[in-house]
């Protein structure tokens, strides 16, 4: 398995440098406009004209340059049709608490499929696999094809891992985003994973890291996304 996560990787990263790239790296307001709305306690008035400016001008533009690059990477490395799609800034008439969007399979939806995602919390940036039971039938699909695949299942978590891919615990909405790491408690991961009613398989950078600059941070989510791809393979 450590194979051919590595040649996924390989791959993703051949493709990826294939064609334009749009990423070119995270700007500070970017990066920072989260921690400023954290300060701000996310209230109505923190979302002025100032805080939508950089978020139209840096977080949307950027995040979606990111995604893209990857999802085009994903599609010609796997020769499966991905897409991408950037959830709202101002969720049921409220300051979101993170920038997020994902990569998705072409006909699915940032809702109702597994993500692979790329979020923007005060604290860190975290990409990886997501997956709750908002959506029941996809979230039972996932769990009935990880029943009987335990092993399969174990060295897909293990492989993440080493590939400094963590399963995390559910955090507070208000979290800085700290990757906080747990180990499985029942018997089987599908009813682990159905006890916590979600999957959250990622990895965290803090926003002072300088590899979020750089263009060649689009590598690194490529890096995680192929440390998921078992597991995703398997659900």
């Amino acid at each position: 398995m450590k194979g051919s996560v590595d040649n996924l990787a390989a791959r993703l990263v051949e493709e990826l440098n294939g064609f334009d790239r749009s990423f070119g790296g995270f700007s500070d307001d970017a990066l920072y406009l989260q921690s400023f709305l954290h300060d701000e306690r996310w209230t109505k008035d923190s979302w002025d004209e100032v805080s939508r400016k950089m978020y139209a001008e840096d977080v949307k533009p950027q995040l979606a340059a990111l995604l893209s690059d990857c999802s085009k990477a994903l599609s010609a490395a796997t020769g499966e049709g991905f897409t991408y799609a950037l959830a709202s800034p101002f969720p049921h008439g409220n300051v979101a608490k993170w920038f997020w969007g994902a990569v998705v399979p072409e006909g699915r939806t940032i809702h109702n499929d597994i993500q692979m995602f790329v979020a923007m919390r005060w604290g860190y940036v975290r990409a990886g696999l997501y997956l709750n039971d908002q959506n029941r039938e996809r979230f039972d699909r996932a769990m009935s094809g990880l029943s009987g695949k335990e092993v399969e299942a174990s060295a897909a978590l293990a492989m993440a891992e080493e590939n400094g891919v963590s399963l995390c615990v559910k955090i507070p909405n208000i979290s800085r985003g700290k990757v906080l790491p747990y180990e499985k408690s029942e018997n089987t991961w599908s009813k682990e994973f159905s006890k916590r009613r979600e999957i959250d398989l990622l990895k965290g950078w803090e926003v002072d890291d300088d590899d979020l600059r750089v263009s060649e941070f689009a590598e690194d989510v490529l890096g995680v996304f192929a440390a998921i791809h078992p597991l995703y393979s398997i659900m």
